[in-house]
Parts: structure tokens; sequence; C-alpha cells
């Protein structure tokens, strides 16, 4: 995760296939690029209040779609973060866990 221009974004840098292109993309200029070390999180603001990453985006390299998505930690040592992607209402959406790397 990184800010930039007071938004938040988070880049890929680590899966299980690296060499994995993004076919799905729907930019066909884009479908040749190697999925590491894109942004699938993007232009999310802080809640301080809710202590959540909320208003943005993630990039599901499956599908080549953008969802709306809600980003946070329920652990102290801030390890494992939790993505909630939606369409419409966060309620019918899915949870994954991202592991934090330095």
């Amino acid at each position: 995760m990184y800010k930039k221009n007071g938004k938040y974004f988070g880049r890929l840098i680590w899966g299980i296939d690296l060499e994995l292109q993004d076919e799905k993309n729907p930019d066909p200029n884009l479908r040749t690029r190697r999925l590491q070390g894109i942004d699938i999180f993007m232009n999310f603001e802080f809640n301080e209040e809710d202590q959540v990453w909320e208003e943005g985006k993630i990039y599901n390299s499956r599908d080549g779609n953008y969802y709306s998505a809600e980003l946070w930690y329920e652990d102290n040592n801030k390890k494992v973060l939790k993505v909630r992607g939606f369409m419409g209402l966060s309620i019918f959406g899915v949870t994954k866990d991202f592991l934090r790397v330095k």
C-alpha cells in the first residue's frame, strides 16, 4: 500500500505465479503485461473513525473488472489486510485476506 495525492493504492508484489499476464484486461494493449507490479487497489480514502479504507476500486485480473471495495485490518499487528469487493451493496460481496509484506 502507498499514498499518492491524498489517496491510497495497493500494488501486487507477490503471488503464486508471478509470470501470469493480465489476459482478461478490457484494454487489449495491457493483456500481455505481467500481473506482478500492477496496482490492484486504487483511489481509496482512509476513514479514521471507522479505521477502514473506502470509496476506492479493486481490480480483479481473473475477469478484468473493477469492483467497489473496503479494506481494513482486524489484527493489531496489521499483517493481514481484509479486502471486501462488491458490486452495489457490500452485503453481497466477498472478503479475501491479503498478507502484508515489507
